[in-house]
């Protein structure tokens, strides 16, 4: 950490500094962010900072996530991330990635380090944002305890405070969001959602439509008798969103909901949730038709700008990126064969297309050329696992 901040302090650019980096020159990025809102520490940054980097100045912004609790399994996230995903992942396979050790000394930190420095810095009057993330932080104790005990000691005033929640709930054990956010400086509400419907529901297991959409709503009314609050759609750009996109760019117009977006990490090429994961040949027509469509909304949609240009930005990245699989022909690597054995693992697990539940191939139904590439994939696979079956 020390000699980061020295090459920051120097301007240089550093590794850990990528993600921002590669987002320069679009709509948002973290580093702007964090520079415009608090302009007023660089002098003090700069002061307080000795020769070897070492600074011991108390932090003004926190990023707690205290748990990995949560009550959605959403397809691109993982154990690390969420409660639901690790004890489907013991009751399944009987492994986790999450060890027991593991998450036993994350318990240990927090209840050691991250809940006695939050109620140091609050005590000091020095916070000036938080941002809550997780798992899912409207289910945890402690979120609503601080947030109580910063509207209590009126320190919330001066506290932006910001969610990244799945809105599956707008209040605990009696405890009600919007008796608090009122206390704070600013309060942004952004609801993880990256499909409509059905959509929705397959990309985020667990997730019912029409209760979010319902909670969206009042989220939507309570922020408009008040100018401290804002309620944003936080959108991941996956496979089943890619290929629905028109119907969640409609929906935003309808609804009138501000979006930020991001895509779907593809560090592993066999991660099927991300359009990458898919050859560029059979993206192509479908990304140009994407842009062709912003492009014609671009009157309608005036007010909701600050979607549709770093949605453009995403797309125009996404075509730019050097593809995973060169073309549509039906010769499989490794990373394509891994990422449908993982689908079809969860896919079996969370009983897609029984019930009328979805399943994937209803979100490429209107694409034949990847839905086709899809199948021919899956078949693949279920083939080796029938070979490797009767050869056992």
């Amino acid at each position: 950490m020390k000699r980061v901040r020295r090459q920051m302090l120097k301007g240089e650019r550093v590794p850990e500094c990528q993600i921002c980096d590669a987002s320069e020159g679009s709509a948002w990025n973290y580093r702007d962010y964090f520079n415009s809102h608090f302009q007023e520490a660089e002098k003090e940054v700069r002061r307080a900072t000795a020769r070897d980097g070492s600074l011991k100045t108390s932090p003004r912004s926190l990023d707690y996530r205290f748990s990995n609790q949560c009550n959605f399994k959403c397809r691109m996230c993982g154990d690390g991330n969420s409660s639901s995903w690790v004890q489907e992942s013991l009751r399944t396979t009987g492994f986790s990635e999450l060890s027991q050790e593991t998450w036993e000394e994350i318990s240990k930190n927090t209840e050691r380090n991250l809940i006695p420095e939050f109620r140091e810095l609050a005590a000091k009057g020095l916070l000036r944002e938080i941002y809550w993330a997780g798992g899912e932080p409207l289910l945890w104790e402690e979120h609503w305890d601080f947030m109580e005990q910063l509207v209590r000691s009126g320190q919330s005033q001066k506290v932006r405070v910001t969610y990244n929640t799945n809105l599956s709930l707008l209040s605990n054990k009696g405890r009600m969001l919007f008796d608090l956010l009122p206390h704070f400086k600013s309060a942004t509400l952004q609801a993880s959602m990256d499909g409509v419907g059905r959509c929705a529901e397959f990309i985020r297991t667990g997730l019912n439509w029409s209760q979010w959409l319902a909670h969206l709503q009042e989220a939507q009314i309570f922020a408009k008798q008040l100018p401290n609050i804002e309620v944003l759609i936080d959108f991941t750009l996956t496979t089943p969103g890619f290929y629905g996109l028109e119907s969640f760019i409609n929906f935003i117009v309808e609804h009138e909901v501000k979006v930020l977006v991001k895509p779907c990490l593809f560090d592993d090429p066999s991660t099927y949730m991300s359009p990458l994961f898919f050859p560029k040949q059979l993206r192509a027509q479908h990304e140009q038709s994407l842009l062709i469509m912003i492009a014609n909304a671009q009157e309608k949609l005036s007010e909701h700008q600050p979607f549709l240009d770093p949605l453009e930005d995403l797309i125009r990245a996404q075509r730019a990126e050097p593809p995973s699989h060169e073309d549509p022909s039906h010769e499989f690597g490794d990373a394509q064969l891994n990422g449908m054995r993982r689908h079809l693992q969860i896919s079996r697990v969370r009983k897609d297309g029984q019930d009328g539940r979805p399943k994937m191939e209803d979100f490429l139904a209107s694409h034949p050329d990847s839905l086709l590439w899809w199948n021919c994939l899956k078949d693949e696979v279920l083939s080796q696992q029938q070979g490797e079956t009767l050869a056992f």
